[in-house]
């Protein structure tokens, strides 16, 4: 008898989470890709509990009190919210096809307001999505003025375009304001799983006077790790290329997060500079890329790679440029690192980097740190040492390690280091193959900087 009433208790336990559990289906109804699955998986669970326990009782009482709820003969008091899910969850189902067959749910839209001395707060355009649930909008961004007409124009991501293909579109602009006929459209590939997370200007890199625009997309593989990259677009007068110019994809590098962002003209030689952020899954250390800009395009090898040395700072997680903060011709970079450790965990900062004619002098204003290095140049090719710019203000022992990316130590070396800022170099045991590494420096004071540079052979 015990036994079965344990039984009886967990079935109508089993009932009433079922019915409560409806409330989370209903969630990704509202708002995931998966509209239809979960508003006739709600109904239909909405059938199958009330078939399964008949002597449901939902009639109000005489006083106007909710009954209790019955099942399997047994009443409790506070199990009428389990059959209330239920019922809202039906009633949320016609609601869905109500609000579909009028036009309710769109796939988005982007709402404009043109500046003047006083801002509307009516949209002077709003774009709309021609499907729905295409999450038009999700990403936008102004694109420069990609067809060299004189007017700016507008770069939107339609995400969920043919069910996660995804799709970028350009509206131009004129003097009579922003067109809504796209002048550009580029659909995914098919080989990510989601095209446009993200979409940015990327000034003009090839000099040819047109602005380009980036993309980003993502691509999971076999462990669901998201391998992010980014697309360049060459902006033209007539029509824009559908077929990307330089794409960032590493296949031998994972990269888990990515942030974009022009750089300017870092090294002002006429050229607009991208930069990028993010994380390998190789390591948790976080960095920044920098490619230049060229009459070719922009540069397949980052001409510096940059990060803080502390793992797990979100190092590059927010990437700009700031414009030429300190005029001297050349355009500088900011970056960002929200969950840098100092007096406080996580308690975040921001670095200014300072442009320059060569990449190798484009530094931090660090040099007061305890423990500064720079790798210098950052490519190595052939058997050339591995070289870097140190200051060690506590102690004169350096020990340096070099590590591949996946880990395994090449070099373990213990240097001295004199006062103020020293060159060292590092002969490495053999010829590397191409690829990216890392020399991490360990100063007796307990200071750690990891630093990544390239091989190209």
């Amino acid at each position: 008898m015990q036994r079965g009433a344990e039984a009886e208790r967990r079935s109508g336990e089993a009932a009433l989470l079922a019915g409560e559990r409806i409330v989370g289906a209903w969630h990704h109804l509202l708002f995931s890709r998966c509209r239809y699955f979960f508003s006739i998986f709600g109904f239909l669970y909405t059938i199958a509990l009330r078939h399964r326990y008949p002597d449901i009782s939902t009639t109000p009482s005489i006083e106007g009190k909710p009954p209790p709820f019955r099942y399997c003969g047994r009443e409790e008091e506070h199990s009428f919210r389990g059959v209330m899910m239920c019922w809202i969850a039906a009633l949320m189902f016609r609601l869905v096809l109500v609000c579909y067959r009028f036009g309710m749910y769109t796939g988005g839209r982007v709402h404009l307001y043109y500046g003047s001395t006083v801002l509307s707060t009516t949209a002077d355009l709003v774009l709309t999505a021609s499907e729905n649930f295409t999450f038009f909008g999700a990403a936008l961004s102004g694109a420069g003025d990609v067809n060299g007409d004189g007017y700016n124009d507008l770069l939107v991501s339609e995400q969920n375009y043919q069910s996660g293909t995804g799709r970028q579109l350009i509206f131009p602009g004129s003097s009579a304001g922003l067109v809504i006929t796209p002048i550009w459209t580029v659909k995914g590939d098919g080989t990510d799983d989601v095209s446009g997370t993200q979409v940015a200007p990327a000034g003009d890199v090839n000099g040819d006077g047109y602005d380009d625009v980036m993309v980003m997309s993502i691509r999971y593989d076999d462990e669901n790790r998201g391998d992010v990259s980014v697309q360049l677009f060459n902006g033209a007068p007539m029509a824009m290329s559908t077929t990307p110019s330089w794409y960032s994809r590493d296949k031998s590098l994972h990269v888990g997060r990515l942030s974009m962002a022009s750089a300017g003209d870092v090294n002002g030689d006429g050229y607009d500079d991208v930069l990028l952020g993010g994380r390998t899954y190789a390591d948790t250390l976080d960095m920044a890329w920098l490619y230049l800009g060229s009459p070719q395009g922009l540069q397949d090898i980052a001409s510096k790679i940059i990060t803080d040395g502390q793992d797990s700072s979100l190092f590059g997680l927010a990437v700009a440029c700031a414009g030429d903060v300190n005029n001297d011709g050349y355009d500088d970079i900011l970056i960002g690192a929200p969950g840098y450790d100092n007096d406080q965990k996580d308690e975040g900062r921001v670095v200014a980097y300072y442009g320059a004619a060569t990449t190798t002098d484009v530094v931090d204003d660090r040099s007061s740190a305890p423990l500064y290095a720079a790798v210098v140049g950052n490519i190595l090719t052939g058997e050339a040492p591995l070289s870097m710019n140190v200051q060690l203000l506590r102690g004169r022992a350096l020990q340096v390690e070099v590590f591949t990316v996946p880990g395994a130590r090449l070099l373990q070396r213990t240097v001295e280091i004199g006062a103020g800022m020293q060159r060292v170099d590092i002969t490495l045991p053999r010829v590397l193959p191409s690829g990216l590494y890392f020399a991490r420096l360990s100063a007796e004071s307990g200071e750690v900087i990891t630093l990544p540079f390239s091989v190209v052979q």
